[in-house]
């Protein structure tokens, strides 16, 4: 299966969100700067959570990323 969201309109995160669910992915998350705060809100709204354990493992490899959020899983 092609992962590739590429193509997903990233001004509406919840189109983005509707597409990624149906790929088989186990975590949905995402590395952005903290200077972003309208996309950061978006994103709140969305549902993703800021996320202090994906931070740490994938957000220290960027040098502006200092938020990290995931998607949690719907029940």
């Amino acid at each position: 299966m092609d992962n590739d969201l590429s193509n997903v309109d990233a001004g509406k995160p919840t189109a983005f969100v509707a597409e990624a669910a149906t790929m088989p992915v186990d975590t949905l998350f995402l590395l952005t700067g903290g200077k972003c705060r309208a996309a950061i809100h978006l994103y709140e709204r969305a549902g993703f959570v800021h996320d202090a354990e994906v931070m740490d493992a994938y957000g220290v490899t960027y040098a502006r990323c200092d938020v990290a959020m995931r998607l949690p899983p719907q029940a």
